[in-house]
């Protein structure tokens, strides 16, 4: 047995189930037919090799050697890991774009490395084709290796790389060859290829690299300014990508599971720990895009005792996608510059308001109306002021009603008022576009007591329900007042007033 390419053998052969080795004769039984015999050659290693057969005769020796015979590996080893191990859990390999390595081994039928591979004069190579083929029915498309084609030899059939990326989410299947598409051509007609592509040459799971923020604000008429507990309206979607940037489309389906988080901070970017941030709305994601499918808000809530506290103006709204890989947090939103345990990236601001509505008890003339009169108010330094910023909040009729029998009716209509600069009955409006009371009957002066309805983030530990005292233990109570007829109060923009028919 002599070595060809490569010139030196690391393994022999069996012929006819004998040893034999390189550049030495080794006795074979060989049975003749014709003078023809077959011989059962078994080489586990790669290379082209020939062999040389002497005999001696009676009549003298004789000897011949044959062509030589290529043995190319029957199959490769794929094996990949991450670069830094121990980097990620649950089955992560790497990110998408993120570099990570792969080894190559070139093996024999019975799975075991053909060391000569490599050793050729012109030294063959193991490598990866960029193509490959996204696993899984939800995929949207392929993704792509980079550097596939960078593999050096570091052991005996045994090729690495340890910059490989891969383009995409998810799981994929590679295609491993030789890397001259033919191996040893000088030596047969056929070309010899190699390439493998089956379930052992599946590689993952790759998670994004990041999320990109698309869109991110408050929406709507009225985004100056909400109180604690109201609902903050946003548009809010973002992107998965890769390393480069570039979109990863298959995060979607099972793939995709990031959910939004929200967290709240003072103009300084100090965190309001003790104010809760929930939202409402539907998150998901579709080709790598994640948005909330139709009306979403967020509310940042009262502290829990309920007692006021603020103003913050300017407060910040955060935001993090909580990428679900058990807390660990491995893919995280662009910018995430505010504290938080993996930081936070700026949604939105606004004012943010400690606020109630109050309501004032009012007088009229018998046969005179009354407006409701009251104002939403917002807590500073120990006090309340009137909201003259609040030209949003909207009070129906339908939220106003009576606590015991009383004469006193509310006109029909209008069906709501919206404030203006914070009051219910603002002085700029006419009588009849004002939430007002008629007195149906009777001479006598009388009193009633009237509540309205008012959103929780409205409410206040107002002393006169429940005959409970203002002690700060309950911040759930609707606002009350008194109206009177019988007595005149005077509207504030009526100086003179005069009786006819005397």
């Amino acid at each position: 047995m002599d070595c060809v390419n490569p010139e030196s053998c690391l393994m022999g052969a069996r012929v006819n189930g004998g040893d034999v080795f390189d550049n030495s004769f080794s006795p074979i039984d060989v049975r003749f037919e014709n003078g023809k015999a077959d011989l059962s050659i078994n080489y586990a290693d790669a290379g082209a090799i020939n062999f040389t057969a002497k005999a001696d005769l009676p009549n003298g020796a004789i000897q011949g050697t044959s062509e030589a015979f290529v043995w190319s590996p029957h199959s490769i080893k794929v094996e990949a890991s991450q670069n830094t191990p121990g980097r990620y859990e649950n089955g992560i390999l790497a990110k998408a774009g993120e570099a990570f390595s792969m080894k190559l081994t070139a093996l024999n039928s019975d799975g075991d490395v053909t060391p000569n591979f490599g050793n050729e004069w012109s030294q063959e190579t193991l490598q990866l084709k960029e193509e490959t083929d996204a696993v899984g029915s939800e995929s949207v498309r392929n993704g792509t290796l980079t550097n596939a084609s960078g593999f050096v030899r570091v052991d005996n059939g045994v090729f690495s790389n340890e910059g490989i990326s891969y383009s995409e989410v998810g799981t994929t299947q590679i295609t491993a060859y030789i890397g001259s598409e033919n191996y040893l051509p000088g030596y047969h007609l056929a070309p010899i290829k190699l390439e493998v592509s089956n379930n052992s040459t599946q590689i993952g799971r790759f998670i994004p690299y990041e999320f990109e923020p698309l869109t991110a604000e408050f929406y709507g008429t009225c985004t100056d300014f909400y109180y604690m507990g109201q609902s903050q309206p946003i548009s809010l979607s973002a992107q998965a990508v890769n390393a480069s940037g570039n979109k990863t489309l298959n995060y979607t389906g099972s793939l995709a599971k990031a959910e939004p988080l929200f967290y709240a901070y003072d103009s300084s970017g100090n965190r309001l720990a003790d104010h809760a941030v929930s939202y409402d709305g539907v998150w998901e994601w579709t080709d790598g895009v994640g948005q909330f499918t139709g009306n979403a808000s967020v509310s940042v809530s009262r502290l829990s005792s309920g007692q006021p506290d603020g103003p913050f103006r300017n407060y910040i709204l955060g935001w993090q996608l909580d990428d679900q890989e058990d807390g660990n947090f491995y893919s995280t939103l662009q910018n995430s510059d505010l504290s938080a345990s993996y930081g936070a990236a700026e949604l939105d601001s606004a004012n943010l308001y400690y606020g109630r509505l109050n309501l004032q008890d009012t007088y009229a003339a018998m046969d005179d109306v009354m407006p409701i009169a009251g104002a939403v108010e917002y807590w500073e330094s120990g006090e309340f002021y009137a909201n003259d910023a609040d030209n949003c909040t909207v009070v129906d009729r339908s939220a106003v009603s009576l606590l015991d029998e009383s004469m006193a009716i509310l006109e029909p209509t209008p069906t709501s008022v919206t404030l203006i600069n914070g009051l219910i009955s603002s002085p700029n409006k006419d009588i009849n576009q004002l939430l007002r009371w008629t007195s149906s009957g009777g001479n006598e002066p009388y009193s009633f007591i009237f509540e309205l309805d008012v959103p929780d983030y409205l409410k206040y530990d107002w002393p006169y329900n429940d005959d409970e005292v203002e002690d700060g233990s309950d911040y759930t109570d609707n606002p009350q007042a008194e109206g009177t007829f019988g007595i005149y109060r005077g509207r504030d923009r009526q100086i003179y007033w005069r009786e006819l028919g005397w």
